[in-house]
């Protein structure tokens, strides 16, 4: 992969040892690559006591659209 590729993984999550290996390629590379991890369990990762890359991330939330909530959708 050439630099600045991203790199990303969807439902991390069932995979918990996958965030170990994007830890050390973060340690060894520093932002050779841009990670996108996306997963629909946080909890399951912190009750596997998974690395959750602290301090090496920047975690954002997506909350799913409600059609109530799109414009023109039922009220």
């Amino acid at each position: 992969m050439s630099p600045g590729t991203w790199v990303v993984v969807d439902e991390v999550q069932r995979i918990p040892a996958l965030l170990n290996e994007v830890h050390s390629l973060i340690a060894r590379h520093g932002k050779r690559w841009a990670f996108a991890l996306c997963g629909s369990s946080a909890r399951k990762l912190k009750r596997m006591d998974a690395n959750l890359l602290a301090g090496r991330v920047v975690n954002r939330s997506f909350f799913p659209l409600a059609w109530p909530k799109l414009e023109g959708g039922p009220h």
